[in-house]
């Protein structure tokens, strides 16, 4: 992947340079992820993270917890 521009949410451009696969936890395994340097934080795709994980995406004030869609189990937990 060539150094590509991308257009983040508050109108700003950072420019992507690697796409990778990363792990989140022992059942969740991220595809085409994209690193880009100088970002202070990590950003998922609810959306992506659903359809690719077959998952349930729940969020509180300052807790996400990701579940296993037949059983209701948690497989990923992350706080504010």
């Amino acid at each position: 992947m060539a150094h590509t521009p991308m257009n983040l949410p508050n109108g700003a451009s950072m420019v992507r340079s690697l796409q990778g696969t990363m792990s989140l936890s022992s059942q969740i395994n991220l595809e085409k992820v994209l690193y880009v340097p100088n970002f202070s934080c990590n950003l998922i795709s609810a959306t992506q993270l659903t359809r690719e994980q077959k998952c349930i995406v729940i969020f509180d004030e300052d807790l996400c917890v990701i579940q296993n869609r037949t059983m209701n189990s948690p497989i990923g937990v992350g706080r504010l």
